[in-house]
């Protein structure tokens, strides 16, 4: 399993849908490779101040960090406080989220796929993933 993005439709920037099998053998791939995994649970937030808030736990983001899009873009771009040589950001519970505040939704969305492609380009490897809602 590789950890690097598959290629996704340009108009398709959300975070790719996985199982908990194909999450396992990525988080497999990510530690072989000495890659940060970070999760990002968005089960019961509210708004965006909230999910740059989690976003800046998540990715252990210095004090400077801004609180809004530029300034999340920026750091995910950096990332020199982790020092990892590749990333695997787990989204896990958007779907409420997703309903509620589309538009952050979006821009999130539109962000890590940004990044995605130019940490890749850089030759650092990033995936973006959602873990797949669980039945009712």
């Amino acid at each position: 399993m590789s950890l690097h993005s598959d290629d996704r439709d340009a108009c398709d920037r959300e975070p790719r849908t996985v199982g908990p099998g194909e999450l396992a053998a990525l988080e497999d791939a990510a530690a072989d490779n000495g890659h940060r995994v970070v999760r990002l649970d968005l089960a019961d937030c509210p708004n965006k101040q909230a999910l740059l808030a989690r976003a800046s736990v998540a990715f252990a983001f210095p004090d400077w960090f801004g609180q809004n899009w530029d300034a999340l873009s920026d750091s995910l771009r950096d990332l020199s406080w982790l020092d990892a040589p590749g990333y695997l950001v787990v989204i896990s519970s958007p779907e409420a989220f997703a309903a509620t505040q589309p538009d952050s939704w979006r821009t999130l969305c539109e962000v890590l796929s940004e990044v995605e492609r130019d940490r890749e380009a850089d030759g650092v490897p990033w995936c973006n993933v959602r873990i797949a809602a669980s039945p009712p």
